[in-house]
């Protein structure tokens, strides 16, 4: 075979190099996860996410980044991937953003534990679920990564998600039959725990987070007298 008909050699450094910023252009939390568990390759964005040195997340178990529960369900769609040989793609909440995460088997030598590449990018509010890479519809995963969200109480969670669907503080007061001054308490608290410094920065949080997608919440009862 002629050099110009073979097949086209890339440093394995400068492969990675390429991986790395396509996966930050793109936003995109990129890892190599065996079914084990074990992280045995993240890219430079997941390390910042992390807050971690580069380097220092490999290898580690995924519950030592994530809930318990959310690396629990992730791994069951993982073994599915492996299993059926066609990835699976899910719809959910990681590190606080609305993001779509879809797990690949990839070649993995056989006296090895199976490996998944598991590519989380973030999911445009507008964006329909199916896609147009043959990939398989979302589905909504279970359980979630609250990231920053997760130091709010469910009054804020809830509280924040309408403002997201553009309600005013009068009318957050009227769905949850609250004072405005009660309602105005709870918005500064948000802005003080997520670092927004306004009505705006707070809907945007709660869009990316996707906790404005479904049908608006039931409203609380009258408070009692």
């Amino acid at each position: 075979m002629s050099p110009s008909a073979a097949a086209p050699f890339v440093d394995p450094s400068v492969l990675s190099v390429a991986l790395d910023a396509l996966a930050d252009d793109t936003r995109c939390i990129v890892c190599v996860v065996n079914l084990d568990g074990t992280i045995l390759w993240v890219n430079r964005l997941t390390e910042a996410l992390c807050n971690a040195e580069p380097g220092t997340l490999c290898p580690t178990h995924a519950s030592q980044v994530f809930p318990p529960e959310y690396v629990s369900e992730r791994l069951e769609m993982m073994r599915e991937a492996v299993a059926t040989g066609r990835p699976v793609v899910c719809e959910g909440i990681c590190w606080g953003l609305y993001r779509r995460t879809t797990f690949r088997p990839i070649p993995t030598p056989p006296e090895e534990v199976p490996r998944v590449l598991s590519v989380c990018r973030p999911k445009p509010a507008d964006e329909a679920s199916p896609n147009d890479s043959g990939d398989p519809p979302a589905r909504r995963a279970r359980f979630n990564d609250l990231g920053p969200l997760a130091a709010l109480t469910d009054r804020e969670l809830e509280i924040l998600d309408l403002i997201g669907r553009g309600l005013s503080t009068a009318e957050i007061a009227r769905h949850l039959h609250r004072s405005i001054k009660t309602i105005e308490w709870h918005r500064v608290s948000l802005g003080e725990k997520l670092g927004a410094t306004n009505r705006v920065g707070l809907a945007r949080i709660a869009i990316n987070a996707g906790l404005s997608n479904g049908p608006l919440p039931a409203p609380d009862g009258p408070k009692s007298p």
